[in-house]
């Protein structure tokens, strides 16, 4: 508890507690608290600048018992004024954090988080890059996402889908996104794509079986399909046109050519 009168007390609290929000912090299991985290923080950052402003001031009050071990005044009192100068300098840092945890919490307060579902994993449908991707991001310019979607969902042949993915191990906990590539979910499937990369995927909402979960070590393996190609590949814009999506399984890959899905 704050004593309210002892600095030195109420310091060692502070930095107890701060210990604590750090350690706490490591993993946030509820996101609809980080707002209110924010705002506190932003709070202690205000008070944080005043304690440094008052220490600022208390040093240049009692400037004239300031010595060093020795006894020298002028040693201490310049010792005290670089003190006074370096608090002072840190406050105006702490006022900069102020403001920007004050811009955090404005946008903090917009978000409306959603219950988590933890079964719910996104299996990936296609994923077509370069010529192939023209179409899609075609109609995403022209007609929005949710065409493009549409679109895409002639790719998901249901059960064969799912146990390609499967197979292959591109299922996933959390959406595979590019620092650059804009997501739109509609029904159920997940639309990510990136005009400057040519590139575009559709993703399925998916709920697995407990028997067929992905153990913990293999979800963890699984990183965006994106990132984890060769870098020359993820720079091209216009990378050379392939004979299917190398996200497919080639049983899918040869129903698509039969159905006239290829491109």
């Amino acid at each position: 508890m704050p004593t309210f009168n002892d600095p030195a007390a109420d310091a060692r609290e502070a930095a107890e507690a701060m210990r604590g929000l750090a350690h706490a912090t490591q993993r946030v299991d509820q996101p609809a608290q980080m707002y209110a985290v924010i705002g506190d923080l932003q709070a202690t950052a205000r008070s944080l600048q005043q304690v440094l402003d008052q220490l600022a001031h208390a040093h240049m009050a009692h400037l004239e018992r300031a010595t060093n071990d020795l006894g020298d005044y002028q040693i201490g009192s310049a010792d005290a004024f670089a003190t006074a100068d370096a608090l002072g300098d840190t406050a105006s840092f702490i006022d900069q954090a102020h403001e920007r945890l004050n811009q955090a919490q404005s946008h903090a307060g917009r978000i409306a988080w959603q219950p988590a579902d933890e079964q719910q994993r996104w299996l990936n449908v296609v994923f077509l890059q370069g010529d192939q991707a023209t179409e899609s991001l075609d109609l995403v310019e022209n007609d929005g996402p949710e065409a493009a979607i549409a679109h895409l969902r002639g790719y998901d042949y249901g059960d064969e889908t799912t146990d390609a993915a499967l197979s292959n191990g591109y299922v996933y906990a959390r959406l595979p996104e590019g620092n650059l590539d804009r997501t739109v979910t509609s029904d159920g499937y997940a639309l990510t794509y990136n005009p400057a990369m040519s590139h575009v995927s559709l993703y399925r909402a998916f709920t697995p079986d407990p028997e067929n979960a992905l153990p913990e070590t293999r979800r963890a393996s699984l990183t965006s399909p994106i990132a984890s190609r060769p870098a020359a590949t993820r720079r091209s814009v216009n990378p050379p046109t392939r004979d299917a999506s190398w996200f497919e399984h080639p049983g899918v890959a040869a129903v698509k050519q039969a159905r006239g899905l290829s491109r």
